[in-house]
């Protein structure tokens, strides 16, 4: 509360238009702007007087005074505001009040700056248990200005006016603790007043009996305050655990994701790997087909050699041992018919041909035997090949069933890890949403705890004043300046009577 009234006081003094519409509303009593003004002016009054320990009723008691102060404050006034002011110089029984919150300086050469007709000197008595003002020295946006606030509806007595011919010089005494007049409110009206010697001594006591029973009512609205605060630390307290939960899960959270980054990083890997073991299985099918091709080539040729190889059999089967057989009987035949009369001619004739059937019997056969070697040399020569095609065809069957076995592995691992980031995922979010909707859970319990224990009180939603304003303001249809006296009168009636007893 401290902070939030220091920079209100801050902000009053900046040059802008707040403190101008503040101070408006103040001296023109407009009641309209007490919804928008008044927790602001409430804050700015507390302000200059938040030191104050004790109720300024019961300085008729404990007064202690010490050193006074002057300070100045240069203004405009009009003609009838300074032959007032003229009346009431020197007496006692007549004062003055300004209802705005008033500004004034320790320096005299700057209330001079803003002085147009007037300026006052204003002497201030101090005491220990209350002062009306308020020295800004930091806060403030202009501190070589050396500014002193003093309160909204300070009382004053005018001591002398020396008229000059620039401007009228006025001496003002602010009034003591015990002659303000306490049921005075921030937007009261602005008159002169003249005190009443016979009904003084009642007045004082009176009113310190209410300044007691005003005590009493604030220590009750102050334990009742901080109850208040006490629920809003505890409240403060669960936020604070519930957010480092939160920060707790936001970090697993982040673990999490960065695992998830490695596992991502990881399926990537596979994902490349399994790309180059696709590409080499491929590479492998190409090659696997090729060598089919050229074991099918191979064969056809292994067949068609196999084939050429038995016709060629069967023709020299045919050419060189079908015909021996018929020479042979052919020449018998000769001989048998012809034997008597030509013994000798087939005698010559059968050596004859027995010379040339041994011989084309003896190249026959050394042909035959030169190109079988040959042959089998060459089928010797296509069955290594078509042995090592083979074995080579088997291994890259193996490789392909291994690279086969190797794909469906990693997508296995794949999916698991997939699957695994995905719950993964969805635990750590359905967590962080069940924190968040905690979160706002005790938060808007906590905001609607503390409107409703500000805004709602059963005990106090009134104080003493405004019982009593509204009560008199029930009884009247038009606008009056408030008389004080009048709307306490109740009040006094039931102190009179509690004294009298």
């Amino acid at each position: 509360m401290q902070n939030l009234q220091d920079c209100c006081i801050k902000l009053y003094t900046k040059d802008s238009f707040l403190f101008h519409i503040v101070n408006n509303a103040l001296r023109d009593d407009d009641r309209t702007k007490l919804d928008t003004l008044g927790p602001y002016c409430y804050l700015l009054y507390n302000y200059i007087g938040r030191h104050t320990k004790h109720h300024c009723c019961l300085l008729i008691f404990y007064r202690i005074k010490s050193r006074s102060i002057t300070v100045y404050r240069g203004d405009h006034a009009s003609d009838k505001l300074i032959a007032e002011y003229r009346q009431g110089t020197g007496r006692k029984e007549i004062y003055f009040k300004w209802n705005s919150i008033v500004s004034t300086s320790f320096d005299r050469t700057v209330a001079q700056v803003f002085s147009i007709n007037v300026l006052y000197v204003i002497k201030i008595e101090r005491y220990s248990c209350i002062d009306q003002y308020t020295i800004l020295k930091e806060n403030t946006y202009f501190q070589d200005e050396r500014e002193v606030l003093l309160r909204a509806g300070i009382r004053f007595r005018v001591i002398k006016v020396n008229q000059h011919v620039q401007a009228s010089i006025m001496f003002l005494s602010i009034m003591d603790g015990a002659e303000l007049d306490f049921t005075n409110t921030l937007l009261s009206s602005s008159s002169i007043t003249t005190l009443n010697p016979d009904d003084y001594e009642k007045n004082l006591r009176l009113a310190a009996e209410l300044g007691r029973y005003l005590l009493e009512r604030n220590q009750k609205l102050q334990n009742y305050i901080d109850i208040l605060e006490k629920e809003i630390d505890d409240k403060q307290c669960e936020i604070k655990l519930l957010h480092a939960k939160f920060l707790s899960t936001r970090e697993q959270l982040d673990t999490k994701c960065k695992q998830t980054e490695i596992l991502d990083a990881a399926n990537f890997d596979l994902e490349k790997e399994l790309a180059i073991q696709r590409r080499e299985n491929e590479k492998n099918r190409q090659h696997i087909k090729e060598l089919s091709d050229l074991y099918e080539k191979t064969r056809k040729q292994y067949h068609d050699i196999e084939h050429e190889y038995n016709i060629f059999r069967t023709k020299q089967f045919s050419s060189y041992f079908i015909p021996k057989q018929t020479n042979s009987s052919y020449q018998t035949s000769i001989l048998s018919t012809s034997i008597s009369t030509k013994r000798q001619r087939s005698n010559s004739l059968n050596l004859l041909s027995t010379s040339n059937s041994s011989l084309l019997l003896n190249s026959s056969n050394l042909f035959d035997t030169s190109y079988a070697s040959v042959f089998k040399s060459h089928l010797s020569e296509l069955k290594s090949r078509i042995k090592l095609l083979t074995n080579e065809c088997t291994k890259v069957n193996d490789q392909l069933r291994q690279s086969e076995q190797d794909k469906r592995y990693l997508l296995d691992h794949i999916i698991q890890v997939e699957r695994k980031h995905r719950d993964d995922n969805d635990s750590l979010q359905n967590e962080l949403n069940h924190y968040r909707k905690l979160l706002e859970k005790y938060s808007n319990e906590h905001t609607k705890s503390v409107l409703s224990n500000i805004y709602s009180t059963p005990e106090y939603d009134l104080s003493l004043y405004d019982e009593v304003l509204l009560e008199n303001n029930q009884l009247k249809f038009y606008y009056e300046p408030t008389n004080y006296k009048d709307l306490f009168s109740r009040v006094y009636e039931k102190l009179k009577m509690n004294i009298h007893k």
